[in-house]
């Protein structure tokens, strides 16, 4: 009896327990999904179905226990939460937790605070932040892409960052965090106290005209100023000594001068930047150099960037260059033509990505690496040769090469990566007999029925025109013009990933009994439903 009693009384304090939640407007538990850590509450993800503006009002219990976190994506993509509640005892908001609410406008963060995870509000529609004095981390890009936020700020009493003018800083304002990205102003002077520019601390930002960086400043991080469109000027202080990866791409500069102090360059430092005519560097620098505009290091053994809008059609690689650098001729549109005279042995990645006048390459005899994207979105070129030295063609590296029509391999290619040559117009390929291995949708889009082998001790097989591992138990490729009736190998046991993704077969395929697994997007690709197969016939049944 004193069980039931008991049974009765938990009964009746938990159904209390959530009428009073539920009084105070809390949103159901139900709505979430959540775990238990610690005896604690972590709320996983938002699970009830929006199809309009709503609220969430996150109740400080579930189940008798304390909710302390947001974990991470909980509510990512929830583009209609125009408004978030979070109770006093959350101490955590986890990365890309509110990422994409766009309708997200305001929200105000609970003392108990402490930890707020990278990415936690990208993209959202933030117009002020408030930042409480118990936070003792903010991940990389937490208010990264908020477009409407106007101003961060920071409780006096914070020990870990502070604010001035609505600017995220560290405490002693040595690191700019974050600009706002819905700011209002053109130009900014940055405080004197200041040393280092943070990841992609201003990125994005599209009212700012002019940058003033202070002396005494020497850092500016990767993508710091990157895509900042209409960022015209800026200075580079005699303090200066790194710029980071991509730190002012995508800007509106014409002309750069980069000071004698600067002793580290990333890669694609002023990538895509419209308007660039020349980078220059100042005489006394003991790290780069600059030749006709285009900027090297010392050596002159890499070249870093040549400027977007440098006049000409043309351009020869001097002879000491051994590396072209990531994103190095990127978007450098009015570009047909450049020659390499010396032993280059690495193009990095996206080097000439939009490149969309260059009509031939050659690539040189002494290239062993090539990099991911390379030559991505070079809509004109027409033909590539590849040296036996190249052992790897990256993942994307002619993808949408659109008059792309004929390419040359050698022996001594072993890999081609996924989406290689996806959206090409190939009309005839000869795999080299060392390849060992082909991406998924290495040549989707393309125009070729058939896959052919050179002579030689193939590391794989060739069926019909159709692409297989070299013990042919794998079907790997079927061309995307391959049509009519087709029969798979006698002994295939697999059909791989996006096999059969746009082939044009209009009949029939037999299947054979040995096959035991078919892979879940075997007959589907990523942007379209797959092949219109009148009939497949199973020999033996479907595995």
């Amino acid at each position: 009896m004193r069980t039931l009693c008991r049974v009765w009384v938990g009964l009746w304090f938990f159904l209390t327990l959530h009428c009073a939640l539920l009084a105070q407007g809390y949103t159901p538990a139900e709505d979430f999904d959540y775990k238990i850590v610690d005896d604690n509450v972590v709320i996983t993800k938002y699970i009830k179905e929006q199809t309009g503006a709503f609220t969430v009002n996150v109740p400080p219990q579930i189940d008798g226990k304390n909710v302390v976190a947001i974990g991470e994506r909980a509510f990512k993509g929830n583009y209609y939460l125009d408004g978030i509640t979070l109770p006093e005892g959350i101490t955590t908001i986890g990365e890309e937790a509110f990422a994409g609410c766009g309708s997200l406008g305001e929200t105000f963060f609970p003392t108990s605070l402490t930890s707020i995870g990278a990415k936690a509000f990208e993209g959202s529609g933030l117009y002020q932040v408030q930042i409480p004095a118990g936070v003792a981390s903010i991940g990389e890009k937490a208010f990264f892409e908020c477009d409407n936020l106007v101003s961060i700020n920071v409780s006096t009493d914070n020990s870990d960052y502070s604010s001035e003018d609505g600017i995220l800083f560290d405490k002693g304002k040595a690191l700019l965090i974050q600009y706002p990205g819905g700011k209002e102003g053109t130009s900014y002077t940055l405080p004197t106290s200041v040393r280092r520019v943070g990841v992609e601390a201003f990125a994005g930002n599209h009212r700012l005209t002019s940058v003033t960086l202070n002396e005494g400043l020497q850092v500016v991080e990767r993508k710091a100023f990157g895509h900042c469109r209409n960022l015209a000027q800026i200075n580079f202080p005699a303090s200066l000594t790194t710029i980071g990866d991509r730190a002012f791409q995508g800007c509106d500069f014409v002309e750069v001068e980069v000071s004698a102090a600067v002793t580290q360059i990333g890669e694609g430092p002023f990538a895509e930047c419209w308007s660039l005519q020349a980078i220059n560097v100042e005489e006394g620098n003991q790290d780069f150099c600059s030749l006709e505009g285009v900027l090297f290091d010392k050596n002159k053994t890499r070249l870093i960037q040549y400027p977007v809008a440098k006049p000409g059609d043309s351009y020869v690689v001097p002879e000491s260059v051994t590396v072209i650098g990531e994103a190095a001729f990127a978007a450098c549109m009015d570009l047909r033509d450049v020659q390499f005279l010396g032993a280059v042995t690495l193009i990095g990645e996206e080097a000439f990505f939009l490149c969309t006048s260059l009509n031939s390459i050659n690539l040189p005899a002494s290239l062993v690496s090539l990099g991911r994207a390379a030559f991505m979105d070079c809509w004109n070129l027409s033909t590539v040769s590849f040296p036996a030295s190249l052992q790897q063609i990256p993942d994307y590296c002619f993808t949408l090469c659109y008059d792309l029509t004929q390419v040359e391999f050698s022996e001594g290619q072993k890999t081609i990566g996924k989406h290689a040559f996806n959206g090409c117009s190939i009309a005839d390929v000869t795999l080299p007999a060392s390849l060992t291995a082909l991406g998924e949708q290495a040549f989707a889009n393309s125009y070729f029925s058939e896959y052919k082998l050179a002579e030689g001790d193939a590391a794989l097989l060739v069926h019909e025109g159709v692409l297989y591992s070299a013990d042919g138990k794998t079907l790997i490729d079927c061309p995307e013009n391959k049509s009519g009736f087709y029969q798979l190998r006698p002994g295939t046991e697999t059909i791989a990933p996006y096999a059969f993704s746009k082939s044009s077969l209009g009949d029939s395929i037999v299947v054979p009994a040995s096959v035991i697994q078919i892979a879940v997007n075997a007959f589907a690709g990523d942007d379209f439903p797959g092949p219109e197969l009148e009939e497949a016939y199973f020999l033996g049944g479907p595995p």
